[in-house]
């Protein structure tokens, strides 16, 4: 019988300290959950807190990218539509520029008088080859007859020739002429006459005068 009613009570005993112990987890040293439910409880919601918070850091980051990209994108067309303008505008220019060049040169050539006039004979028809008088086909005038030659068979087979390409051209062309006249003594004068003629001749026809 004692030793029976002893199992009782130390059984009873065991029962009061294991739900004093886990009741006296309210009134420690910081909050901890009482029960496993409640344990389960409050790390889902922590889960669901952070969750949200990547959720908006992710958002933010998606619209700061969006709009990164959309203000390259301004940047980019803004940056084209520039290129065109300033090209429209350089364009303008060197037309009006040409325009201005062929009415002098004309004026240029009025004044001049006798002009050899550029026939299908002295220019090869496919490629602008230019059939040269023998004095300005000789090795001394080399250097401004292969360069002026360039640039006329470029104009002959494309039509134009930038603002640049013209005024070397003129360029060339006058600084030959000068020579041939500096060279005037050496040759029979009428042979130099002719082929500064010629060369005029030839600057008229890039001119369209």
């Amino acid at each position: 019988m004692r030793f029976i009613m002893l199992t009782i009570f130390v059984s009873g005993f065991i029962g009061v300290v294991t739900s004093q112990s886990v009741h006296g987890q309210w009134w420690g040293r910081g909050y901890h959950s009482s029960t496993a439910f409640e344990a389960n409880t409050r790390g889902m919601g922590a889960l669901i807190r952070d969750q949200g918070e990547a959720n908006l850091l992710n958002a933010q980051a998606a619209g700061e990218l969006e709009q990164a990209r959309s203000q390259y994108i301004t940047n980019t067309v803004d940056a084209v539509q520039a290129y065109y303008d300033r090209r429209r505008v350089r364009e303008a220019y060197y037309a009006e520029k040409k325009e201005q060049r062929k009415g002098e040169l004309s004026r240029f050539l009025e004044r001049k008088g006798s002009i050899t006039q550029i026939s299908g004979d002295d220019i090869d028809s496919k490629s602008g080859e230019i059939r040269w008088p023998a004095l300005l086909e000789t090795k001394a005038y080399a250097d401004f007859r292969v360069p002026y030659e360039e640039l006329f068979m470029k104009h002959h087979k494309t039509g134009l020739l930038t603002g640049d390409e013209f005024m070397k051209l003129q360029n060339i062309s006058r600084a030959w002429r000068k020579q041939l006249a500096a060279d005037r003594k050496k040759f029979d004068t009428n042979q130099v006459r002719n082929s500064i003629r010629y060369i005029l001749g030839l600057d008229k026809v890039v001119a369209g005068a």
